[in-house]
């Protein structure tokens, strides 16, 4: 919010703050969240915490090829957190939840190619929550405070 400007600050900020904030990079970074009702869904190892699809480099790669397994951690329930960044993260926010899992399930199925859609799905878009507008600072540049 402070990057978009979109606070007002009476009195208004000394520069110094100004110019650091306008240094300051600012990212993306959206979920799926994806679980399903019945143990015989769970088509991957149960305690391995992390998954990562390794794909060529190029319009696909980067969206949705990596995956949170905190299935262990909720009961046995089968549970997958999918995460995107950067502008794979902005644009993703511009599809519906369908399309959202779709992409997210094609990836799966290269790993786990007996895998079913799931029975609930939450999707984040960060970037459009109006007061967040994003998810992560980063350097860019930089910032001399004297």
């Amino acid at each position: 919010m402070l990057k978009a400007n979109t606070i007002n600050f009476v009195p208004t900020l000394p520069e110094w703050k100004l110019e650091v904030i306008d240094k300051t990079g600012f990212g993306a970074m959206n979920k799926i969240m994806m679980q399903w009702d019945n143990d015989d869904a769970l088509v991957w190892p149960y305690e391995q915490t992390w998954f990562e699809l390794i794909t060529p480099d190029d319009e696909s790669s980067g969206r949705w090829t990596t995956f949170f397994n905190p299935t262990q951690f909720k009961g046995g329930v089968p549970t997958l957190v999918g995460w995107v960044g950067g502008d794979e993260a902005w644009e993703m926010e511009e599809q519906t939840n369908e399309e959202v899992l779709d992409d997210a399930i094609k990836n799966l199925k290269v790993m786990f190619p007996t895998i079913r859609k799931p029975d609930r799905v939450v999707v984040t878009r960060w970037g459009k929550e109006e007061n967040i507008l994003g998810t992560y600072s980063y350097k860019v540049s930089e910032v001399l405070i004297l």
